[in-house]
């Protein structure tokens, strides 16, 4: 296991204190530090995976704007081809 040391300056103390004294009575200084790191990653990995799940559902609303443009330049309906039609006509374009 890898060691963090972190100095204790002033800021660093009130913070400590305030957690232990609010949210974090029974827990050490150590302990502290690792649960409100663990959490601070959770948060980071949730927002990250949001933001990520954002940007496919762009991709896909973008993707499906530029393939109906595409098929009306080509004088087709997506409703009017089959699914293996249409793989043709992209393939072949």
């Amino acid at each position: 296991m890898q060691q963090l040391r972190i100095t204790l300056t002033a800021e660093v103390r009130e913070a400590l204190a305030t957690l232990k004294s609010q949210r974090y009575p029974l827990l050490s200084q150590a302990e502290i530090v690792k649960v409100v790191l663990s959490e601070k990653l959770l948060i980071t990995n949730k927002t990250d995976t949001l933001a990520r799940k954002q940007g496919l559902k762009d991709l896909r609303r973008a993707s499906k704007a530029l393939g109906q443009k595409w098929l009306q330049a080509q004088g087709q309906l997506k409703s009017k081809l089959s699914e293996d039609e249409l793989y043709e006509m992209v393939k072949n374009a």
